[in-house]
């Protein structure tokens, strides 16, 4: 009796987590994404540059206006550095053409060398 009730208690799990993932897959991706483009404009450094990061990771457009105006207007060099990082991860050509002129015309050399990389390798995975 015991191990019939573990079994069916096992089965119900198993159909509660297939039904679960096999829900629209779309809502959780954009529900991170909206919650990343939140911390994307927190005044936390730490969750700035996290942030950018895992929208480089996920890679959609929609996050590519909000990344060009961290590597753009970003107060230190650590945000607008994890923006040109994340944008190369991106495939667009907006995203590359961004870090071109950041690497030409930011104010802090090292800005620029860090686009300049992030440009050429997006270049090289285009």
């Amino acid at each position: 009796m015991r191990k019939l009730s573990g079994l069916l208690v096992l089965v119900m799990l198993l159909v509660v987590t297939n039904l679960t993932l096999a829900g629209p897959k779309n809502t959780v991706n954009d529900n991170v994404e909206e919650t990343l483009l939140v911390g994307l404009n927190s005044e936390n450094l730490g969750l700035k540059t996290s942030s950018a990061y895992f929208l480089g990771e996920y890679g959609t457009s929609k996050s590519v206006i909000p990344l060009m105006k961290v590597l753009k207007s970003g107060k230190t060099e650590e945000e607008r550095i994890s923006a040109a990082v994340a944008l190369s991860k991106i495939n667009s050509d907006v995203a590359r053409f961004a870090i071109k002129q950041r690497a030409k015309f930011d104010e802090s050399e090292r800005v620029r060398k860090q686009c300049a990389l992030c440009y050429q390798e997006s270049s090289l995975t285009k």
